[in-house]
């Protein structure tokens, strides 16, 4: 396995994407050697499809070792929360893989503090 670089005298990395753009997310942060990856409802597998998981992607940002956090609605139809093992994991209650329905959605908060609680965790000391 390849070692880890000491980022901490460079830019850190954090890469993220919602539904494709979080496996896009994933394959990039091993690349980039990325502090962490934020992933937006992310799709383990097609639409009433569970046997046909598509994980590879996550399990790869966990054996690298890279902190890794889904926000993920709880009706999501391309991966329920209870499907996602070993992932830190937030829960957009009531919410499918649209995850919100507006900029002014009631979960807009929710999303957005557990976004930035993830980042101020990989990437401390930032202002």
């Amino acid at each position: 396995s390849e070692e880890r670089r000491d980022t901490s005298s460079q830019t850190s990395y954090v890469c993220g994407g919602r539904s494709a753009g979080a496996r896009v997310a994933c394959r990039t942060a091993i690349a980039l050697n990325a502090v962490g990856v934020l992933g937006l409802a992310f799709p383990l597998h097609a639409p009433k499809k569970k046997n046909r998981r598509r994980d590879g992607e996550l399990d790869e940002v966990l054996a690298a070792q890279i902190p890794l956090h889904v926000i993920q609605g709880e009706k999501d139809g391309f991966g329920t929360p209870d499907e996602f093992v070993g992932v830190d994991l937030t829960v957009i209650p009531g919410r499918g893989h649209e995850l919100l329905r507006a900029k002014t959605d009631e979960h807009c908060t929710l999303l957005m503090e557990s976004a930035t609680r993830f980042l101020h965790q990989v990437i401390p000391n930032r202002k």
